[in-house]
């Protein structure tokens, strides 16, 4: 399994995981350059090297969806016979970004409720949201499908009581934007 990421100030990470039917085992965790098929089974070659693992071993390679990691299981494939897979999870998890995008005004709206609730949870808010129960909205996490659709599914089963208290004790441009969300301005 071979996993790569890229961070917002564009510092790469790679990391190789050996596993089989009793165990799993992450054998490195590299910083790399450059996040590339070459790079990526330059790091998978040396990493076997190491520790004296050969490719006929090896009967499946694992990764996420990302172009480099798919131009590699294909190299795999050709060079080695070795079967490429893509991980259910990640793929998933790309389905869902693709779906999220699909609905900017939803998705924009989750991220208002996420920062409106933490910044009165900061205030100490939560005993005015229990009142007009608003407390039991969930926020959404940043990159999680499931986060998200419960957050949407919290914030329209609850939309008459959050728009009657932000309409009535809520000021901020955050709560000015969330209302125009919920009343598709």
């Amino acid at each position: 399994m071979m996993d790569e990421t890229t961070n917002i100030t564009s510092r790469s990470l790679c990391d190789v995981v050996v596993t089989n039917l009793d165990f799993r085992l992450c054998l490195k965790v590299k910083e790399m350059d450059r996040c590339n098929a070459s790079s990526l089974q330059k790091l998978l070659e040396e990493t076997l090297l190491e520790y004296e693992i050969d490719w006929q071993q090896i009967t499946n390679f694992v990764t996420d969806g990302a172009r480099a990691c798919v131009s590699l299981g294909r190299r795999l494939n050709e060079q080695y016979a070795i079967q490429h897979t893509l991980c259910a999870t990640h793929l998933l998890h790309l389905i869902s970004q693709k779906l999220m995008e699909s609905f900017p005004n939803i998705n924009g709206l989750c991220k208002l409720v996420r920062v409106f609730f933490k910044r009165g949870i900061q205030a100490g808010h939560k005993k005015r949201w229990r009142s007009q129960n608003i407390t039991d909205i969930s926020l959404p996490s940043k990159t999680r499908w499931g986060t998200w659709l419960k957050c949407v599914s919290d914030v329209f089963m609850r939309r008459k009581n959050l728009l009657t208290f932000i309409t009535k004790e809520e000021t901020s441009e955050t709560a000015n934007q969330m209302i125009k969300c919920l009343t598709n301005e």
